[in-house]
């Protein structure tokens, strides 16, 4: 996690974020998400920012969570497309 370089700098941005499959349904992503939230509210951020590879179940996931969608981009180093997702701050709730 951390500011990315010449991004914007109201968000803090969700980079690699990967965890253990055997760890699923025990809320450690949801933890993880919710300490990056409370990071980038403690450092004036007014979005938490994440980007997914497009066309995957983690859509719904981090909706689910309280991102919006915010676009697509396409990376050049690998021809991914990927959604981009924000969670606006001020309106972020504690996560379930």
């Amino acid at each position: 996690m951390g500011d990315e370089k010449g991004a914007d700098e109201t968000a803090l941005y969700i980079h690699k974020l990967i965890k253990d499959p055997r760890a699923a349904e025990k809320g450690i992503g949801r933890i993880l998400i919710e300490a990056a939230a409370n990071k980038a509210k403690e450092l004036d951020k007014k979005y938490l920012r994440c980007d997914i590879k497009s066309g995957t179940r983690l859509l719904d996931y981090y909706t689910s969570l309280g991102f919006e969608y915010a676009g697509t981009t396409h990376y050049a180093s690998n021809g991914m497309e990927a959604t981009l997702l924000e969670m606006p701050l001020s309106t972020m709730q504690p996560l379930k």
